[in-house]
């Protein structure tokens, strides 16, 4: 009898480690049957990836805006950007100016930021212009002063200063076109009008 049960015992032992027991047991995912092998730092992060499978969700991105590194593995190199001044200067001859109206206009890379006004006293004050030419490349400016032909400028004077931030290397191109020029009473007169840039602010 005893040896009956001895070789029914061996029999199923067969059984157990036979081929398709030990695939199956070796397709078994951890905690189904299969205890997950322990080695080292490396187990500890697979039993915490089991142990919490949201984990897997959590990977750190690097967001575009802080990337080292452009499109096709390429650094983005970052658009140049300084600022400068011009002077708009009207050159009157002998008449005194009163009146005037310049239209500037400058390349695609410029951006008016800021206007000014003149030299003269009668023309300190910053001129007439349309506040939606800040942030474009054109404007039209103009001013009148009323006063006496002695409390008016002569010759050569600075009637405005724009402010321009300029977004590329090479020289901006500028363009003034005076659409009125006149001394008392609003007569006409020959004059000159020109854009003279002054030292770079930055």
């Amino acid at each position: 009898m005893k040896t009956v049960l001895m070789v029914i015992l061996l029999a199923a032992a067969a059984s157990a480690t036979s081929p398709l027991r030990e695939r199956s047991a070796k397709s078994a995912r951890p905690g189904e049957g299969e205890r997950p092998q322990v080695h080292g730092d490396a187990s500890v992060a697979r039993l915490s990836h089991a142990a919490n499978p949201r984990a897997s969700t959590l990977t750190p991105t690097l967001s575009p805006a802080l990337s080292l590194e452009g499109r096709g593995g390429q650094t983005p190199v970052a658009a140049t950007i300084r600022f400068l001044s011009v002077d708009l200067v009207i050159d009157s001859k002998d008449h005194p100016l009163a009146v005037y109206q310049l239209e500037f206009t400058a390349s695609k890379d410029v951006t008016i930021v800021g206007i000014e006004g003149g030299a003269h006293e009668a023309f300190r004050a910053a001129p007439y212009f349309d506040p939606a030419a800040i942030q474009q490349e054109r404007v039209i400016v103009a001013a009148f002063n009323t006063a006496g032909a002695d409390k008016l400028p002569r010759g050569k004077t600075r009637v405005a200063t724009l402010h321009l931030q300029v977004t590329a290397d090479g020289e901006p191109q500028f363009q003034l076109k005076p659409s009125v020029i006149a001394t008392i009473d609003g007569k006409a007169i020959e004059a000159t009008a020109t854009v003279e840039t002054r030292r770079e602010n930055l």
